[in-house]
């Protein structure tokens, strides 16, 4: 399991201190041990290069996203990081609530705006999600 970098001491992902203490991978290069987050975070201040970061998104088509964060928050009951957003009007309230950026993370386009503006940083990988799924080992290599 990774570490989620979420919303930490609210009940969802880790906080501070936990992450503090997660212990690095060795992963057999000159003795070093990494650490590895994941998180759903858009690029902002607090992921921005450091000279010893590096950042991997996975961009997913955002038809396949939308639905897929349907069957997770539906499967949940409820969207975590939101206020007064129930699934009363179902699959076409959740269509335009997502459309309009109110659901956790904000809007899946600016979201994919704020890490595409930095697919030439050397410390970003910019992936998608089906290439990735057609072709791990190639993607891997990368």
């Amino acid at each position: 399991e990774l570490p989620d970098l979420g919303f930490g001491d609210d009940g969802f992902g880790h906080s501070m201190e936990q992450l503090n203490e997660w212990p690095g991978i060795d992963i057999g290069r000159h003795n070093h041990n990494y650490r590895c987050f994941k998180s759903h975070w858009p690029s902002k201040d607090h992921v921005l290069s450091n000279g010893k970061s590096k950042f991997i998104y996975v961009l997913r088509n955002a038809q396949d996203q939308l639905v897929s964060h349907w069957n997770q928050v539906y499967g949940m009951g409820f969207h975590y990081g939101t206020e007064n957003v129930t699934f009363e009007g179902g699959w076409n309230d959740f269509v335009k609530d997502w459309l309009d950026g109110n659901v956790e993370n904000g809007s899946y386009f600016d979201h994919v705006a704020s890490w595409f503006k930095r697919v030439n940083d050397a410390d970003v990988f910019l992936v998608r999600f089906e290439e990735l799924k057609r072709n791990p080992s190639y993607v891997i290599q990368q």
